[in-house]
């Protein structure tokens, strides 16, 4: 059988009981903005449950399974996002998002940082709050415990720095 036949035939099977928290993981992971997502949370608080995250699991493993890493990736992106909206709130979680995307999209020319981190500190208003300092504080110290190359480290230092220069939303 070829990859695409098994991808064709890859399906989530969930029980009846299931099925409305199937469909809710659905919405949510098709929504496009974060003030979707956020309505879809507040409709759907279910999706903040052990039951939502375990099924998010499934289907981790069923892209795996039918080598769609990417798409694997994508929904463990997002389930980690939910954990910390459950283990916290919305705005850490979309703070520790943004982050994320910043340290991902950051310039492989460090003489670039200052002035990428710059524009983002204006930007990014997830930052400006109590929520988006306390990930910013984590991330830096998640990068120094990894050794990560104490530049990398001062550079997010400094984007916590200007994000406060900025001032709150």
């Amino acid at each position: 059988m070829s990859s695409q036949s098994r991808k064709n035939e890859a399906a989530l099977s969930y029980t009846e009981e299931e099925a409305p928290l199937v469909q809710a993981i659905i919405k949510f992971l098709t929504s496009h903005t974060y003030d979707e997502k956020h309505a879809i949370l507040t409709e759907h608080p279910e999706l903040l449950t052990a039951e939502a995250e375990a099924i998010l699991a499934r289907i981790i493993a069923l892209h795996r399974d039918h080598g769609t890493e990417t798409d694997a990736t994508l929904t463990q992106n997002w389930r980690e996002f939910l954990i910390d909206v459950r283990t916290e709130n919305f705005a850490y979680a979309l703070a520790r998002s943004t982050i994320n995307r910043i340290f991902v999209e950051l310039p492989d020319n460090p003489a670039k940082w200052n002035p990428y981190l710059r524009a983002v500190a204006e930007k990014e208003t997830s930052l400006r709050t109590p929520e988006g300092d306390k990930a910013l504080a984590e991330f830096t110290e998640t990068l120094r415990a990894e050794k990560l190359p104490p530049p990398l480290c001062a550079a997010f230092d400094g984007l916590r720095s200007l994000v406060k220069e900025s001032g709150p939303v």
